[in-house]
């Protein structure tokens, strides 16, 4: 079982039960994913963020490295399937594949490079059920996970 963090990066012990505890008739789950390469390796975080509309979010993070440097497909399949393995053990636990947001980290415009993907990363979304949104609208993967994945929420 991953180690899961608060984004003050304090531990959690049980996210499952955590997300229970807190979810309510109105929240949204948005799950995203980023990756940062350091040297040969790769740093993928994923980020679980429940969001009450009007209330505000709460956002959870969980760390993975991958000790090898990776193609931009790679890369960016990787950080899809983290996101949705979350996605699915949320919605396995909670039932509610209506309100779980994958947030994709890859942007439709041609002028970048992860376009050449999109139709392939919707697609693994897709597939399993669940809404997608993309770059720039994907907040949890280009906002969230990437302050994560490079450090900016550490005190």
């Amino acid at each position: 079982m991953k180690q899961w963090f608060t984004f003050s990066r304090q531990p959690i012990e049980n996210i499952e039960k955590l997300v229970l505890d807190l979810m309510q008739e109105d929240t949204i789950l948005m799950i995203g994913t980023d990756a940062q390469r350091i040297g040969r390796r790769t740093d993928f975080v994923t980020v679980l963020i429940m969001y009450k509309p009007g209330k505000g979010a709460r956002v959870f993070s969980t760390k993975e490295t991958v000790k090898r440097e990776m193609s931009l497909w790679e890369k960016l399949s990787k950080e899809t399937w983290l996101s949705l393995e979350v996605a699915m053990q949320m919605d396995q636990l909670l039932h509610i594949s209506d309100r779980i947001e994958v947030h994709v980290d890859a942007n439709p415009d041609p002028k970048f490079d992860s376009s050449d993907y999109v139709k392939q990363l919707v697609g693994m979304v897709i597939g399993q059920g669940f809404k997608y949104t993309l770059k720039p609208e994907a907040a949890a993967a280009s906002h969230a996970a990437d302050h994560c994945v490079k450090g900016k929420n550490i005190p």
